[in-house]
């Protein structure tokens, strides 16, 4: 993912146009090799920052937070570089934090894709999606969702996204 202005976007159709379609033509360029230069550091920068583990909570069998608000990029861009930390990997859940505008968080609800055990989910059926909604101002689908909360309810609101985590693998032990 990489954000590019108007006049770029434009050039990098030319160059596929005068190139039958050609991706690397595009790559090729040397706008776009810049770019990829930035983007290389920007991703190692981020690799570095989810690396330390004040950024990662791991303390809940089921559930890893992953707390963006201080990540040196947006939470979204590089999304699954928490799943890079053992810990993470470890959880059949993780939840991302995200500031989300003045005095909001937002709340990223998700199932582990990189998890062990992928039949965990069946015997623990939990739908995030719906979750999320009647958390607030959320929503999703089952295996991922996000609900925007007022900062100061947070705390409460993370407690309870584990409870009903850990209501559902307990009621629905095989």
């Amino acid at each position: 993912q990489v954000d590019v202005s108007e006049p770029i976007a434009k050039k990098a159709v030319i160059t596929l146009a005068e190139n039958d379609l050609d991706p690397l033509s595009v790559l090729r360029e040397p706008i776009w090799q810049a770019r990829l230069q930035l983007l290389s550091l920007e991703l190692e920068e981020q690799k570095r920052f989810w690396s330390k583990p004040r950024h990662i909570d791991a303390k809940n069998d089921y559930v890893a937070i992953a707390d963006a608000r201080l990540a040196p990029y947006p939470g979204a861009r590089f999304r699954y570089l928490p799943f890079a930390n053992d810990q993470v990997r470890e959880r059949p859940y993780l939840i991302t934090i995200r500031s989300s505008g003045i005095g909001r968080t937002n709340l990223g609800l998700g199932r582990n894709p990189f998890y062990r055990d992928p039949s965990f989910f069946e015997y623990h059926p939990l739908n995030l999606g719906a979750l999320a909604a009647e958390l607030g101002k959320g929503g999703g689908r089952m295996e991922a969702s996000s609900v925007t909360v007022e900062s100061g309810e947070l705390d409460r609101t993370i407690t309870q996204v584990i409870a009903q985590i850990e209501r559902s693998v307990l009621n629905t032990a095989p």
